[in-house]
């Protein structure tokens, strides 16, 4: 299994996994790893699960902003719009609250977590969940 952390992508590259879209500036500045690529499974009788892959970059970004290298920095959620190239991209919001408590239940106060606040032209439209640092 390769790992590729933050820290080795190009500085512009976001990170993805089948339902999140982490921001490059996460990515870099909290040194995320991919510790199980090709270890996903799509939960598909749940839209709005989250995958193991999702569930530790969640793990290391709620690190990051509780006592890590941005303590005490906002994490924006946006979901992303849905589009009629994936299936799932409805459940995105359902999938951005579920995000939000799992930061909830690692560590991140509720008052650093944005949900939504970006306007249509920003959002992606593959269903994937922007995660971010507000500005």
């Amino acid at each position: 299994m390769t790992h590729t952390s933050g820290a080795e992508l190009a500085p512009e590259v976001a990170g993805l996994t089948p339902n999140l879209r982490i921001s490059a500036v996460l990515m870099r500045t909290c040194h995320l790893r991919f510790d199980r690529i090709g270890d996903t499974t799509r939960y598909w009788f749940d839209p709005n699960a989250l995958v193991p892959e999702d569930e530790d970059l969640l793990l290391q970004v709620a690190r990051c902003v509780s006592v890590g290298p941005l303590e005490g920095a906002v994490v924006r959620l946006v979901p992303g719009a849905p589009s009629g190239e994936a299936p799932d991209a409805s459940a995105a919001p359902g999938r951005a609250e579920r995000v939000r408590r799992m930061l909830l239940d690692h560590g991140v106060l509720a008052s650093r977590i944005e949900t939504g606040g970006a306007d249509a032209g920003a959002r992606v439209d593959d269903g994937r969940v922007e995660v971010d640092v507000a500005p």
